[in-house]
């Protein structure tokens, strides 16, 4: 079995290969909090005794509630908590983030993983747009890839998602704005999963110029493009939140251009 050890010395060899610089820090998989379930046995332990104490005394009553106790605990613990702990800790197993000066490394169970902020593209879901008119900065979860096409899932437990989550999305977009803004000046198309955008218009299924769009909105997982005909807001295209690759260079982009 590897340890976390072997897949940080991994972690440095892969960064080192992708150029990613200077590590920072790292965040390991969250250890589960076993007392909860040495304690749940050792109450099952005391109702099975209770129980043989009871009936061996003839009080029918303790060993009843003896009974009782030890079967629902174990079975939950039997049913339910052990299953999921054991595959909680397989799923975590050697499951690190290490954060670089340039990118990031994922180590999971299908391997180790460099990605580049300048050339990252993550996708997530988000339900609404918060307060602010700044998307959600913490996700469930986080898929993230590279221009090549390949991505990965970062595992789901690890410490520190709520700081590591606004970290990355706000380096990918630091990266990446300079020189998507210079692309659209040159006159070129961004691609955001279903939605493309230039200088003059955005699309889906189909363009839309900038000056039709009345509002780009978050709701329910759905980001929406709607505009104005006959005098009635009405939507021209809507898709998954989890779609739209590196969702929030997509919004600044979107708002900057409909200002224009």
């Amino acid at each position: 079995m590897r340890d976390n050890n072997e897949f940080s010395a991994r972690s440095c060899q892969v960064a080192e290969r992708a150029g990613l610089g200077q590590h920072f820090r790292g965040y390991g998989a969250v250890q589960p909090d076993s007392r909860i379930y040495l304690t749940a046995g050792v109450v099952v332990t005391m109702g099975v005794l209770m129980a043989m104490v009871g009936f061996a005394a003839g009080i029918e009553l303790m060993g009843v509630l003896g009974t009782v106790l030890a079967m629902v605990l174990g079975g939950r613990l039997m049913l339910w908590d052990v299953p999921w702990l054991a595959g909680l800790l397989r799923s975590n197993h050697g499951a690190r983030l290490d954060w670089y000066e340039h990118g990031i490394v994922v180590s999971s169970r299908r391997g180790v993983r460099a990605f580049r902020f300048d050339s990252m593209r993550v996708w997530r879901r988000v339900g609404t747009i918060a307060e602010g008119g700044v998307p959600e900065q913490v996700s469930l979860s986080y898929r993230v890839g590279s221009e090549y096409g390949d991505d990965v899932v970062i595992p789901v437990g690890l410490t520190g998602r709520e700081q590591w989550g606004p970290a990355l999305l706000h380096a990918v977009v630091a990266a990446q704005l300079p020189g998507a803004r210079a692309r659209l000046e040159a006159g070129d198309r961004l691609d955001f999963g279903p939605f493309r955008l230039s200088r003059t218009a955005m699309g889906g299924e189909l363009m839309v110029l900038w000056h039709q769009v009345r509002e780009i909105t978050v709701h329910e997982g759905l980001v929406a493009a709607w505009g104005v005909k006959g005098g009635r807001t009405v939507l021209l295209q809507a898709y998954p939140s989890e779609l739209v690759g590196n969702l929030d260079l997509f919004w600044l982009l979107t708002r900057q251009l409909r200002a224009v």
